[in-house]
């Protein structure tokens, strides 16, 4: 099944707009702001766990959210105005303006006469693999955007430029002749907001993205992850990505400023992390760091607290509700 799509919907009445959303799963609590008749238009570019829509509408609505969704609306208000309400940022207004909305905080929103807009709509799971795997490590806290960025912000130029490249591939079916095209795509629109748009890892885990990773380094990402707990070397890593070991090592040190072994360290102590942070593991410290791969433990120790605030003693016992004072 074709995971790429066009659709297209023409919408003059508000049962025909709630239909539409509760076939989407959405089912809000709709409201029309005017008094004259509905004229709602939107085109819906669907890319698997994204998706692009371009929505005008004459009259103005608004909707209150009533069921849970886990995503974040990137919104550019070209005309008229949208307004979100958050439960932590309070009121939201954008007029020509990027606002990032996370829809787990989204309380309600609402759209002035004349409002058109572009909005990405990104799956937040796959928002958060994007940020651990630039980075090789797990972040339990959820991402939290700034969520209204000045109107002279150049991202969402760059933002459009890919988008532009998306919505022609998919117009002149190419989406189904290149998905690794419109794959990298994606990724580099994602790439592109946890770059550039300020959020709660942005200053203390800073790191560069380029906008689109070559092949040899996704290679090698996904085969260190895969076999991260096993013997491996960076022979073995270039091998599988077909490139030499040169050349890996300049391609991670520009597109995720480490090295390839840095990288796979990251990825081992986030492996060890979730081993660690698991109530019902009756593995001590020491065990799991060697099943990781981590022969010296004393490293693994200093590189672990580094990276997660406390050594893996201290983890691993605050898990279990019984923390020692002790020092390990």
């Amino acid at each position: 099944m074709n995971e790429h799509s066009i659709s297209q919907v023409h919408l003059q009445d508000e049962e025909s707009l709630w239909n539409y959303y509760n076939k989407c799963g959405l089912s809000p609590a709709l409201k029309i702001l005017d008094s004259g008749p509905l004229d709602y238009k939107k085109t819906t570019y669907s890319l698997g766990d994204m998706f692009i829509c371009s929505t005008t509408s004459t009259s103005g609505w608004g909707f209150e959210k009533q069921n849970n969704t886990d995503v974040y609306f990137v919104t550019y208000t070209y005309s008229g105005e949208s307004i979100w309400e958050l439960n932590k940022h309070g009121r939201i207004q954008a007029s020509q303006q990027l606002c990032i909305v996370d829809s787990s905080r989204l309380v309600q929103g609402e759209f002035t006469r004349g409002t058109y807009t572009d909005t990405i709509m990104i799956d937040a799971k796959a928002l958060n693999k994007e940020l651990e795997l630039s980075k090789g490590l797990n972040y339990k806290d959820r991402l939290e955007f700034q969520p209204l960025l000045n109107s002279d912000s150049q991202v969402w130029p760059m933002l459009n430029s890919i988008i532009k490249c998306i919505r022609n591939g998919m117009l002149f079916h190419k989406a189904q002749e290149s998905p690794l095209a419109i794959r990298h795509l994606k990724q580099a629109l994602m790439s592109t907001l946890i770059e550039l748009i300020p959020h709660n890892n942005s200053n203390e885990n800073r790191f560069k993205f380029d906008l689109i990773t070559p092949r040899h380094i996704s290679r090698a990402i996904e085969y260190m992850h895969a076999h991260a707990h096993e013997d491996i070397s960076i022979s073995d890593v270039a091998a599988y990505a077909c490139t030499s070991v040169r050349n890996l090592q300049l391609g991670f040190k520009t597109f995720r400023n480490v090295s390839p072994m840095q990288y796979l360290r990251n990825v081992r102590l986030a492996g060890a992390h979730e081993e660690l942070v698991k109530e019902d593991v009756r593995t001590d410290w020491q065990g799991i760091a060697l099943r990781w791969g981590f022969v010296d433990l004393g490293l693994f120790a200093k590189y672990y607290k580094k990276n997660y605030g406390r050594t893996p003693f201290q983890t691993q016992h605050i898990i279990k509700g019984n923390l020692l004072t002790k020092k390990d």
